[in-house]
């Protein structure tokens, strides 16, 4: 699907992250198929490899906090991690929810007609060998159950997953993940050039949000805020730091991000569950949100 068609599918969409783990657990069936009850039209899911090689959703590197197993995701293989419960700690109501596969997932969501953003994990000081190795593996289990003309999207923390991804198929549309925006994550977006950036709506500031859509950010959203403080957390204390640009990211990121091949085709930010906030940053430019609440625009919170 071309770039243009696929963000018009974003446009000021809600993702569901993790499926809907405000009423079911994460990364579950269940979970999804309570997405889709919820009216959403995407989904967000992580992978990882477990011990025997294949690709799990779940979305902590050990198994503990959701489901009744033990250790580590990469050292338990498939034959015991299939066998655990992923849903009695949520509720008893899904005891025996499983750990399931990556293709069942891309499955059930093709039946259910969600489209999915995958989260791809690979620690960062994984060797480049066995990068490679894990992204081949990942690509052909997709191409075999995801059909090219349906939208998807794939993320990751770690630069170097999807550029591996991109030599080996530059149509994919990619997404950088990232905590906050500096310096290193512009440098690192003109390597890519990814078809979305997201971040965590707590980390990035209006003065950010400006230099990246290269206007001024709506300023009646809250007005006692300063122009280097985030859009909700104007009072807190305990901010991450806000970065500095260099003058050359000042004088050309604006240029750069309009572009017909700007460095980035989409900003989304995660985690957001309040609407209001929803809203204010749709209004704004950003192109789409991930949230527990699969159908926060049409709820009250």
């Amino acid at each position: 699907m071309e770039f243009k068609l696929l963000k018009e599918k974003l446009n000021k969409q809600i993702i569901a992250h993790r499926g809907a783990p405000h009423l079911t657990p994460e990364n579950t069936l269940a979970s999804f198929k309570m997405a889709k009850a919820l009216n959403a039209k995407w989904v967000e899911f992580d992978i990882q490899r477990c011990g025997s090689g294949e690709w799990v959703v779940i979305h902590d590197t050990t198994l503990e906090r959701t489901s009744n197993g033990r250790g580590l995701v990469a050292k338990t293989p498939y034959s015991v991690i299939k066998a655990l419960d992923a849903g009695a700690w949520f509720h008893p109501k899904f005891k025996n929810e499983s750990i399931p596969l990556f293709q069942d997932v891309l499955t059930l969501l093709q039946n259910l007609g969600l489209s999915p953003n995958i989260e791809i994990k690979i620690d960062h000081d994984t060797s480049r060998q066995i990068k490679e190795e894990a992204v081949t593996h990942f690509y052909s289990i997709f191409t075999a159950s995801w059909p090219r003309s349906l939208p998807f999207q794939i993320s990751s923390f770690d630069i170097e997953t999807l550029l591996l991804l991109k030599s080996r198929d530059a149509t994919l549309p990619l997404a950088l993940a990232v905590e906050k925006i500096d310096d290193a994550v512009f440098k690192t977006l003109e390597q890519l050039k990814p078809f979305a950036l997201h971040c965590n709506f707590e980390n990035i500031s209006r003065k950010e949000l400006d230099l990246l859509f290269g206007h001024k950010f709506n300023r009646e959203f809250s007005p006692n805020q300063s122009d280097n403080q985030s859009l909700t957390q104007s009072d807190n204390p305990n901010l991450s730091p806000k970065f500095s640009l260099t003058q050359s990211h000042k004088t050309n990121l604006s240029q750069k991000f309009s572009d017909e091949a700007p460095i980035v085709w989409n900003l989304m930010l995660y985690t957001i569950n309040d609407k209001s906030i929803a809203e204010s940053y749709f209004s704004n430019g950003v192109t789409a949100i991930f949230s527990d609440i699969p159908n926060l625009l049409s709820s009250s919170a």
